[in-house]
């Protein structure tokens, strides 16, 4: 899994440097962007959660939704959404402790 985290990170990292200039940075209407959302969570949680959060919050970003401040939420909050009465953090995300 390391490896998929790798590879996601370089993606997002590629997408921040190379299409990100061209379609313009102060479009966002969160911070962190989505791109920084997505880089946290998936360091942070793992490829699994990580872009299952990601895709949550590009789903958000329309002109329905203000924006605002939003960070990647905190593993009480993980452990809610998904719930899992006991997380713990492995190489590759979060798994449920027996």
């Amino acid at each position: 899994m390391r490896i998929v985290t790798f590879c996601m990170l370089f993606c997002i990292k590629a997408y921040r440097s190379i299409l990100s200039p061209h379609l313009g940075m102060a479009k966002c209407r969160f911070y962190p962007s989505c791109s920084e959302y997505a880089a946290e969570a998936i360091s942070k949680y793992g490829p699994l959660i990580g872009l299952r959060l990601s895709a949550a919050r590009i789903v958000k970003c329309g002109p329905w939704h203000e924006g605002g401040f939003d960070p990647v939420p905190g593993r009480d909050e993980i452990a809610a959404m998904f719930g899992r009465k006991y997380l713990t953090k492995n190489r590759s995300g979060l798994r449920k402790v027996r």
